[in-house]
């Protein structure tokens, strides 16, 4: 990834963290874990799969997404999630921003939502978060 496309990723992180009034550094360490791509498409056991840089998940999302941006047009949708960087990071932001409110303002909880409804995956999930983002952010 060029200089130029990590700054201007750098910039959806931190307009979409702003907008959606999340910390950056959550959605950066959510990011990292993640370790999407552009073009990712990432198969899960259950058949759904998971989309682009913040592996966004298609079973989950892809019917409100396309519902809301895309006039209901779920190829079109598709293409943009996984193709389009910016847009998941802002799709992936805006679902943690829900997951916040779901969960009354605790930012870890609403990280384990991020990746599961399931108590031990989402436990699992949080400690790799916060793992990442003690060592990026708090050494």
């Amino acid at each position: 990834m060029s200089v130029l496309s990590t700054h201007a990723l750098t910039v959806c992180l931190m307009s979409a963290s702003a907008q959606n009034h999340v910390p950056a550094d959550i959605v950066a360490s959510i990011l990292y874990v993640e370790g999407g791509q552009p073009g990712t498409i990432s198969k899960n056991t259950n058949g759904s799969e998971d989309l682009g840089v913040m592996q966004i998940n298609n079973r989950a999302w892809l019917n409100v997404v396309s519902k809301g941006l895309f006039n209901g047009d779920k190829e079109k949708a598709y293409d943009k999630i996984v193709n389009d960087p910016c847009l998941n990071i802002k799709i992936g932001t805006w679902i943690l921003a829900l997951n916040l409110r779901k969960e009354n303002g605790n930012i870890w909880r609403a990280v384990g939502r991020y990746h599961s409804a399931n108590p031990v995956l989402a436990g699992n999930y949080v400690k790799k978060v916060k793992r990442i983002h003690d060592k990026y952010f708090y050494n």
